[in-house]
């Protein structure tokens, strides 16, 4: 019985989360957040001009970056993909993460996302 009244707050909390994003104060999509995702990524790639990025359709939506980090947050997910030269100059192959992106800044990147298109 217990684990049934788990299962169906956590299935309630699931459909209300689409809606919760609408409601935060995410702002607006940047027109230059391409932009911002290179810049976050330059300092942590080998060979920051040789990253090839492909870019998937941004979305409103939310990510859930654990107990020490705040939580549930709320934003602009930008899925990107980036294939770079690694330390012995040949592509790694792509990596695929999302971004969150809130109030025209990269809040999180992250490999785990919460999809609420």
């Amino acid at each position: 019985m217990t684990k049934l009244i788990i299962l169906i707050s956590v299935l309630c909390l699931t459909g209300c989360s689409s809606e919760l994003a609408q409601q935060q104060d995410i702002g607006p999509l940047p027109e230059n957040y391409q932009d911002l995702i290179r810049q976050h990524m330059y300092a942590q790639l080998k060979d920051p001009y040789s990253a090839v990025y492909r870019f998937g359709t941004p979305y409103q939506g939310s990510i859930w970056k654990g107990l020490v980090f705040g939580g549930t947050d709320y934003g602009w997910l930008c899925p990107v993909g980036i294939n770079a030269k690694n330390a012995f100059g040949g592509y790694a192959g792509e990596q695929s993460y999302t971004f969150l992106i809130k109030n025209g800044r990269v809040i999180f990147p992250t490999m785990f996302y919460t999809t609420n298109p």
